[in-house]
């Protein structure tokens, strides 16, 4: 069971409210997460692990439980590791 996509999660509810930024990145490997993470963090907004090719259940409930919150979003990492699919995903479930 991977869990890092529900700990994300996890750590988004408990130390934001009113979410307005949001990242993204693979959440099966560390260096997309490790420097997206600074930087989401200097623009006050959590980091949202997914896998390659599926956005998480958690991940996806967490967006559009913030929906009405949410500006803007970072992705980190490439194709490779989040495809347009997940990106699709993401958009759907904050609009």
């Amino acid at each position: 069971m991977v869990r890092q996509f529900e700990t994300s999660v996890k750590v988004a509810q408990t130390f934001f409210t009113n979410v307005a930024r949001i990242g993204i990145a693979y959440g099966m490997n560390y260096p997309d997460a490790l420097t997206g993470g600074t930087h989401i963090a200097h623009v006050n907004g959590p980091l949202l692990l997914v896998n390659t090719t599926v956005l998480p259940g958690a991940v996806a409930a967490f967006l559009s439980d913030n929906k009405t919150s949410i500006q803007s979003g970072f992705v980190y990492g490439g194709v490779s590791v989040v495809a347009d699919n997940v990106l699709g995903d993401v958009q759907t479930a904050i609009t």
